[in-house]
């Protein structure tokens, strides 16, 4: 047998095994999505379980601060609604509350329009601050400050062995 014939046996052979591996990945994916499908349908769906989600990391926000805990109670949140029992209730409750909350927010803020009056106050605030540091030069005059600060520490430090 000659090396390209050998070659192009091992080479048919990988293909088969990258086949039959992109094969099972298929299969165990279509599995999830089914998963993920039937957990959404017990959680009343998507939305609720989303919502219970997004209430799930704002708690985490709230009371734990950081990033990994809010993440975590999201999905423990969005899980938990999956589930036949009083902790999945309680998950598929926060879930239905959250949507109704967001849903009165909404129709609150398309009656008053809040985030428009909040986005224009913002930006006159912006627009003032930047008037006054125009005026007065109160970013540099910071700067100059905190620069003389820091140097006559640095100073201190030198004369006093401090640090």
């Amino acid at each position: 047998m000659h090396y390209r014939e050998s070659r192009a046996i091992i080479v048919s052979t990988d293909m088969r095994w990258a086949s039959m591996d992109r094969q099972v990945a298929i299969k165990q994916a279509v599995n999830q999505i089914d998963n993920f499908e039937q957990g959404a349908q017990r959680a009343g769906g998507v939305k609720v379980m989303g919502a219970a989600a997004a209430a799930g990391g704002v708690v985490g926000a709230v009371t734990m601060g950081g990033v990994i805990a809010p993440v975590a109670l999201a999905a423990g949140a969005a899980y938990a609604t999956s589930k036949d029992d009083k902790i999945g209730d309680f998950a598929r409750a926060a879930g239905h509350s959250t949507i109704g909350a967001y849903k009165k927010a909404s129709e609150y803020n398309e009656k008053h329009q809040v985030t428009d009056k909040v986005k224009r106050a913002a930006v006159g605030a912006y627009q003032k601050a930047v008037e006054i540091d125009d005026k007065y030069k109160v970013v540099d005059k910071t700067k100059a400050a905190a620069s003389g600060t820091i140097a006559a520490a640095n100073k201190f430090n030198e004369k006093h062995q401090v640090g």
